[in-house]
């Protein structure tokens, strides 16, 4: 199966709005896809229990965890041996043209993973919610318990996801990686792709709305 991977954690309902919203892109453009949602502690599960009654493709993962670390969880629905394809993506963005366009466009290729760099800022080997993989030949969580007492930042701040991606994930991928950019060409080996001009350009990949 393929999916979509999200984590949701902590009080603030912005962020249930924009999963929800999210959810209706991927039920239209979609339909055929899982969506795994790992949910954190401290959790608003009035608005959980509204998205269970509406949507049967939604698979709830709990964490059992508080603050940021949350982000890196949703990492590990690649490891679900009927996952064969996952795109990762904040609650907060929109998969909307642009990020689809970079989806279909992984999809028909044969690369193993992805990112998109659509933003000046956008600076770093994978953006922990802007990016997705194919089935791998070692599981995520393993690599990450393997390695998380050897990353510097501490698990409760920003950024520690992509920082575990940048360290450990993109060596694994970038002899077979796509980095979506009109910005940021970080390693030779990665192949770029830059957006065409003629996707809208009010908005970019990973911008907060």
């Amino acid at each position: 199966m393929y999916a979509f991977s999200f984590c949701i954690y902590g009080q603030n309902e912005y962020y249930y709005d924009g999963l929800l919203k999210n959810l209706e892109i991927i039920k239209e453009f979609y339909h055929n896809y899982l969506v795994y949602v790992y949910v954190g502690k401290e959790s608003r599960t009035d608005l959980l229990d509204q998205i269970r009654l509406n949507y049967d493709n939604v698979i709830f993962k709990t964490t059992g965890e508080s603050g940021h670390i949350n982000m890196i969880y949703r990492f590990f629905a690649i490891d679900d041996p009927d996952v064969t394809v996952v795109h990762v993506r904040d609650a907060d963005s929109r998969i909307h043209e642009r990020d689809r366009w970079a989806i279909n466009t992984f999809m028909k290729s044969n690369a193993l993973g992805y990112t998109i760099r659509d933003n000046q800022q956008h600076g770093v080997r994978m953006m922990g919610g802007l990016w997705g993989c194919k089935k791998l030949n070692f599981s995520v969580e393993s690599l990450f318990n393997r390695y998380k007492n050897s990353l510097l930042q501490s698990s409760n701040e920003f950024g520690y996801d992509q920082q575990f991606l940048s360290a450990y994930v993109y060596p694994e991928l970038v002899d077979s990686f796509m980095a979506f950019t009109n910005f940021h060409r970080l390693s030779n080996a990665e192949q770029v792709i830059p957006f065409p001009d003629w996707l809208r350009k009010d908005v970019f990949c990973g911008m907060p709305e």
